[in-house]
């Protein structure tokens, strides 16, 4: 569903782009054809091992597996964008071994629970993921991953909550001091390339528009924009 709203929004605003299925992504050389490729919010099982063999029709079996992971890693290195948005961070987190981590991962709902809700976070506005957007923005949040920086970072985070008191806008969070100073969006450099990490869904059913930007910024981070990008110095701290 995730992709079919993506996609929706993206034919929408005039974005020129094409739909890649396992097929392709196993085909290789996904540098030479691609410059950013974004996954929807999907959970890593799904991305994963994606539908039975009959269940579906041929096209649409399968998932990523260890050889779709593969590529995907080699086209990030050769200086690609992967955008992940959500759910779908997770899974290249595990995968790529990013050294990032998802700070609400493993917590019961009785410790942290949130789900369809608008959160406040602050923005670094200077980068290009984040162009246009207000120093405080508005997110949408339903059972997102929250991040957390770990040893070997390099890159930016672009997106963080503040170090005191409730994001919560609207909606209804339990646990908001799992929250507190951590990241809601990361720019990870990954070889010559960049993964953007985005805690929230940008696009949710072609809703959000304060965050539309965000994924199209992500849609068009590439090459020398991409290559020159830097985070606000002091935006964040561990």
């Amino acid at each position: 569903m995730d992709e079919g709203w993506t996609r929706w929004l993206l034919e929408e605003h005039g974005f020129s782009f094409s739909n890649l299925r396992t097929a392709d992504v196993h085909a290789g050389d996904l540098r030479d054809r691609y410059d950013v490729i974004v996954l929807p919010s999907e959970r890593p099982g799904s991305l994963m091992n994606g539908f039975e063999a009959g269940s579906v029709p041929p096209r649409y079996e399968g998932g990523l597996g260890q050889e779709g992971i593969r590529e995907l890693d080699q086209f990030v290195r050769a200086g690609g964008t992967l955008v992940c948005m959500s759910a779908s961070s997770d899974l290249c987190i595990d995968e790529l071994h990013l050294p990032v981590s998802n700070a609400t991962r493993g917590l019961a709902r009785s410790e942290f629970f949130s789900s369809g809700s608008i959160f406040q976070v602050r923005v670094d506005t200077e980068h290009p993921v984040m162009a246009g957007m207000p120093q405080l923005g508005k997110i949408f949040f339903d059972r997102s991953p929250v991040f957390s920086m770990e040893e070997g970072f390099e890159g930016s985070v672009i997106a963080a909550y503040a170090k005191e008191g409730s994001p919560l806008l609207s909606g209804y969070l339990l646990g908001e001091e799992h929250l507190q100073g951590q990241a809601a969006a990361v720019d990870v450099h990954h070889g010559d390339g960049h993964v953007i990490l985005l805690g929230f869904r940008p696009q949710w059913r072609g809703q959000p528009r304060g965050t539309f930007r965000v994924l199209f910024n992500a849609a068009l981070f590439h090459g020398s924009v991409a290559r020159n990008a830097t985070g606000t110095e002091g935006f964040w701290e561990r």
